[in-house]
């Protein structure tokens, strides 16, 4: 039998739901509801301007052009191409054109959740940490918070390391170790005893002869 849909109600008996479904539809159940098709189907996909334009209000009185949906950290966050993107860099490619591999969309206007085109400029990463230096958004100098409140700094004895020395993962425990602490005790064991230069000692163990100077000068290690 050729399953078509229609919308004819005269037609319902002659079509089956999906074998997954269970039985055919009737015009028993077209009261309570609509066509299978038309029930499970998938919304149709609207398109990305449409979607986007109706989340900014464009009547802010200083001229930003807000995203009021959602943000993470100030900057709007937009979803499309199954991943989520910053709203702000999203609007100027959509108006002025492709941003290159590397570049910030940075703000004129020092408003995160501004996405008028015409207060975004291109720069690098450098040049936007400049950017906020300069506006006062980072504050460094003697404008910096361990400048203004270093007692606030955990130092000397307050060092978290200090208080806590069990907190730190040492040895094998950390996972940037390639060796043990029975092979740092060999090592230091058989330069002692001579006859082996510390690049030699790094090829037996897989490491390099910094990493074996460190070890030798307690530089690492030096819980062992």
């Amino acid at each position: 039998m050729s399953h078509t849909f229609s919308r004819n109600p005269a037609d319902l008996i002659l079509r089956k739901r999906p074998a997954s479904c269970g039985s055919s539809i009737t015009t028993a159940g077209l009261g309570r509801s609509l066509f299978w098709n038309e029930r499970h189907a998938m919304p149709a996909k609207r398109p990305v301007e449409d979607r986007f334009w109706e989340k900014v209000d464009k009547s802010c009185p200083n001229g930003c052009w807000e995203w009021t949906a959602k943000k993470k950290f100030g900057y709007g966050r937009f979803f499309v191409n199954g991943k989520f993107r910053q709203a702000h860099r999203v609007s100027y490619e959509m108006i002025v054109g492709p941003i290159p591999d590397g570049l910030c969309a940075c703000h004129k206007c020092d408003n995160p959740s501004c996405v008028r085109p015409e207060h975004i400029f291109l720069g690098t990463h450098a040049e936007n940490m400049r950017d906020a230096v300069i506006k006062g958004r980072i504050p460094s100098g003697d404008r910096h918070i361990l400048r203004r409140h270093p007692e606030r700094a955990a130092r000397g004895d307050r060092s978290g390391a200090r208080m806590h020395p069990e907190r730190l993962p040492r040895g094998e425990d950390n996972g940037y170790s390639r060796v043990t602490s029975s092979q740092v005790i060999a090592i230091r064991a058989a330069y002692a005893s001579g006859g082996v230069t510390q690049r030699e000692l790094g090829e037996r163990y897989g490491i390099t002869q910094s990493n074996v100077s460190a070890i030798l000068m307690r530089k690492t290690w030096r819980h062992v």
